[in-house]
């Protein structure tokens, strides 16, 4: 098998955060949204969380300490030292500051770091996730937020990772996995 270089999100596909974002909500707004739709997209498209609201809870549910407390999404820390060994592993999130210090760190203290080539802010650099993988050459990218796919180039492909859900919508440019296994799996056929 050719070696890749893949580009992989960190919130909701390697950290997860997505169960501190449905407390968040729960909380504050009342709202009980399943795992695979907290994100920016969805949240905002089925649910009416304005990017303003979004960013609010970002901030709160990716500090440091929240950060640091929060599980892998179930085999992403498996899955990636798997992929290590005969790919390039680049980070595209959307942290950034502070923020991305302590994705750093949960990658460092997940035994990750020496596995991750770099890790790539789309806020710091006013790129969107696939111009990110176009300036990159990132040959796949995996990222559990369908809005990252809208602009998907024909050079790089795409893999949607909703941990858990058994509806794909099968309307993303994406190829669709429910776990970092069937995303193992689409990465070698």
């Amino acid at each position: 098998m050719r070696s890749k270089i893949l580009g992989i999100d960190f919130d909701g596909t390697i950290c997860d955060t997505t169960s501190l974002k449905r407390q968040y909500l729960l909380e504050r707004h009342n709202i009980l949204v399943p795992p695979w739709h907290a994100n920016r997209t969805d949240l905002k498209d089925m649910f009416g969380i304005s990017d303003s609201e979004y960013d609010m809870m970002i901030a709160m549910v990716c500090s440091m300490d929240a950060t640091m407390e929060a599980n892998e999404v179930p085999g992403a820390i498996e899955a990636i030292k798997e992929l290590g060994k005969t790919h390039r592993i680049i980070i595209v999130t959307g942290r950034n500051g502070f923020l991305l210090s302590s994705a750093k760190e949960w990658i460092d203290s997940h035994g990750l770091g020496g596995i991750i080539e770099a890790i790539v802010s789309s806020e710091l650099t006013a790129l969107d996730k696939m111009d990110i993988c176009k300036e990159r050459s990132i040959d796949v990218m995996i990222d559990d937020d369908p809005g990252h796919f809208g602009r998907k180039r024909s050079d790089t492909s795409a893999i949607l990772l909703r941990n858990g859900c058994n509806d794909s919508g099968g309307r993303f440019c994406a190829s669709f996995a429910r776990s970092w296994k069937e995303a193992l799996r689409l990465l070698n056929t």
